[in-house]
């Protein structure tokens, strides 16, 4: 699936390589990743929305900044974040802090551990 954790129907029932295979060659392949896409974007709301009830959302977007970038974050995000008062470089209780960085894609992985 194209996220062992996502629930959608097609993270369900299609593999990564049917959707790669099928999305460069039928528009069959492109709806099923929107469907994947838009059931992403709408997990993300909810988390997004239950971080600002219970009055978390600081912590909530260096949590998902952490998981989704690592260590190295886009220098656009840092910024555009850090104009909300919400500072990704400034180490947490966690002791993550983020590297701004020019790349705003990352082909490999970029994990970070408290080590």
């Amino acid at each position: 699936p194209i996220d062992k954790d996502c629930d959608c129907p097609t993270c369900a029932k299609y593999t990564r390589a049917y959707l790669h295979t099928t999305a460069t060659k039928e528009t069959t392949g492109c709806h099923l990743i929107t469907v994947h896409n838009i059931a992403f974007q709408m997990r993300l709301m909810l988390d997004i929305r239950q971080a600002i009830v219970e009055d978390r959302y600081p912590a909530f977007i260096r949590e998902f900044m952490r998981i989704r970038f690592g260590k190295t974050v886009p220098m656009w995000i840092v910024d555009a974040l850090k104009s909300v008062n919400v500072d990704l470089t400034v180490p947490d209780s966690s002791g993550y802090s983020a590297e701004p960085v020019a790349d705003d894609f990352q082909k490999a992985p970029n994990t970070w551990t408290d080590e």
